[in-house]
């Protein structure tokens, strides 16, 4: 008997690690889920924001190369497998179409990338930016900021 729930046991086993490497299963928490939002890429406070973001990005650029005791995110547009998320990315360093930063979200869609994955990305392509300081936005954050106007 022992036996028998012992090679059940592995087989679902088996199953479980298949399934996660063949068909990844969405890790997004509730947070994630709740702090999601779909928006028509033609919605005039995305243009918007994307607008503010691209005059400020000058400024942006240079808080960041102070140094400073912050932290500095982008939403940058990405695309894999033909589904597109619009993500933010911890900016780790800036050189134009050759900036590397983390993945600070959970995707829902994507397979291959995964949250906290090293990324290259074009700065110059923000969608929006953000500057914390102790988990608090100092600067930034356009689109948010928008949308909780409604």
């Amino acid at each position: 008997m022992i036996g028998v729930i012992t090679i059940i046991g592995f087989l679902l086993f088996g199953v479980y690690v298949v399934q996660d490497k063949y068909e990844p299963i969405n890790n997004q928490t509730e947070w994630d889920k709740n702090n999601m939002r779909d928006i028509n890429s033609d919605d005039k406070l995305l243009i918007d924001s994307k607008q503010t973001a691209k005059s400020n990005l000058p400024y942006f650029i240079s808080e960041f190369q102070k140094k400073s005791n912050t932290d500095f995110f982008t939403k940058i547009k990405l695309t894999e497998n033909g589904k597109t998320e619009h993500i933010w990315i911890e900016i780790l360093s800036l050189d134009n179409d050759k900036s590397i930063g983390l993945l600070s979200n959970v995707p829902k869609y994507f397979k291959n990338l995964k949250y906290l994955d090293t990324v290259t990305f074009d700065i110059n392509k923000s969608e929006d930016l953000m500057i914390t300081r102790n988990d608090s936005i100092v600067f930034g954050g356009f689109l948010k900021t928008e949308l909780e106007k409604k």
